[in-house]
């Protein structure tokens, strides 16, 4: 983390700031930066931790020299009595994969252990709103100033702001704190009150213990994720694993995470499907980490989607321990889900595009396009990244993965009373064999047929996804 020795503790007086690597097992209070990252910040050039700048950055450097958004992170650091800041560019080294893969799983403890986070949203000069007076008529709101900002998107930034006990956010109109109990605007005064137009049900983000409620928070978190951009998307499940690891620590019901799903709810996790179509697949990690299995929505770029009553679903497949799912990182996993589950193939060897305003309301509506069998027209399928008129089913295997029965009560004012209506639903994954590899699938798409009573019916069969 970084250390510096300031001659006075108010803003303006820092003079120079050193990396200081604290003995093991040592304890202190620190801040902890979340900030977008940027080639170039108002001329100055960001100087990052490499293995030619440790040397200096020990010794220490002006303050100066460091960009405009540092400064002004340890400028308030100083201001509120803290000594220690944590900068991922100025802790982690930049041009070690070895030091990266070592410090980036770190992420969760870094930012749950800090006292609290500044987020600094580029939108103005925000360190100088904090000495002066705010412009009559430039009062902004937090959900457009913080909840849509640009930072607020940013992949890595969505876990920080999750994991810290409370965060500054620093605007270009006003500084609000947040934690777990909402929202907070800080008054020129310094006292502390509700921002303007505040709905703390569309504003407050989402408390950790909320994930431990159901095995289907955690992919409703990652289908908010999934809408947020990163510099690197080969980044796409790294962004989100200090957040997996603090949950896998705090609850053990949730099994083995890999490559994003979670080993006691993989039925669920194995639902999702692209929010548009054609999208790209995540490319290759240049740090020489696998890509993701074709099972995992972390392959792909781009926002993804889970069924609504995902909460409802049940599992009709079993996991085999064979071979064994690995803990994270991820990048140490197994690629290879094995599974035994009902199976069939398509009646019919041509899936064809249904008109764009047919519509299922338990799918988020998105662009990406929905087929069916014409000789088996209870099924609907949706292909990952494929959008023809007609497309080919040779050699298909459809896997069932889960089932849902949804009851809802209908009023019948004829007769006053209510009607029972039950909506059933099986999922399955669509599955294309992998050459040389007996019993070896990859997945192409995901379906559903609007019955259940047959899924256990079915012939049941090992299968190894990849």
């Amino acid at each position: 983390m970084a250390s510096w020795h300031p001659t006075t503790w108010f803003p303006g007086h820092l003079n120079a700031v050193k990396l200081w690597t604290p003995p093991p097992g040592s304890e202190g209070k620190y801040v902890a930066l979340s900030h977008r990252w940027e080639t170039n910040d108002n001329l100055h050039i960001n100087l990052h931790l490499t293995t030619a700048t440790m040397s200096s950055l020990e010794s220490g450097v002006p303050i100066a020299s460091l960009s405009r958004t540092y400064q002004k992170a340890l400028r308030l650091t100083a201001t509120l009595g803290v000594r220690y800041l944590w900068i991922d560019a100025l802790c982690i080294l930049q041009d070690s994969d070895e030091d990266w893969l070592q410090e980036s799983p770190k992420m969760a403890s870094v930012y749950h252990n800090c006292i609290f986070s500044i987020s600094i949203h580029p939108s103005g000069d925000v360190f100088r709103r904090y000495y002066s007076r705010k412009r009559k008529g430039q009062s902004g709101t937090f959900r457009q100033d913080v909840c849509e900002s640009l930072l607020s998107r940013r992949g890595w930034v969505f876990q920080e702001r999750l994991l810290a006990p409370r965060t500054l956010h620093l605007t270009s109109r006003d500084i609000f704190m947040e934690d777990a109990s909402g929202v907070l605007s800080i008054a020129e005064d310094g006292y502390l009150t509700r921002p303007l137009l505040y709905d703390p049900l569309l504003d407050n983000k989402l408390n950790l213990e909320d994930l431990f409620r159901s095995s289907a928070e955690w992919y409703h978190l990652i289908e908010k994720y999934s809408a947020c951009d990163l510099t690197f998307q080969c980044d796409r499940l790294p962004a989100i694993e200090g957040l997996a690891r603090y949950c896998g620590e705090r609850n053990c019901d949730m099994g083995t995470y890999v490559s994003g799903l979670w080993e006691n709810s993989v039925h669920q996790g194995l639902l999702w499907i692209l929010g548009q179509c054609p999208s790209q697949e995540v490319p290759k990690d240049p740090r020489g980490r696998p890509p993701a299995p074709t099972w995992s929505w972390g392959r792909w770029c781009g926002r993804i989607h889970y069924p609504r009553d995902l909460s409802s679903t049940s599992p009709v497949l079993r996991l085999v321990d064979d071979p064994p799912l690995q803990s994270p990182p991820f990048w140490e996993g197994n690629e290879t889900l094995a599974l035994e589950a009902p199976v069939c193939e398509p009646r019919g060897n041509t899936a064809v595009k249904l008109p764009r305003n047919i519509m299922f309301a338990h799918y988020p509506q998105n662009s990406t396009p929905l087929y069916y069998v014409p000789n088996d027209p209870l099924k609907v399928l949706i292909l990952d990244n494929e959008e023809r008129s007609k497309v080919a089913l040779g050699n298909v295997l459809l896997a069932f993965v889960a089932k849902n029965e949804v009851k809802e009560y209908l009023y019948d004012d004829n007769h006053d009373t209510f009607l029972e209506k039950v909506t059933c639903r099986s999922y399955f994954l669509l599955l294309k064999p992998v050459a040389s590899k007996p019993d070896h699938y990859r997945r192409i798409g995901l379906g559903w047929e609007f019955v259940t009573s047959t899924v256990n019916k079915r012939r049941r069969q090992r299968i190894f996804l990849s």
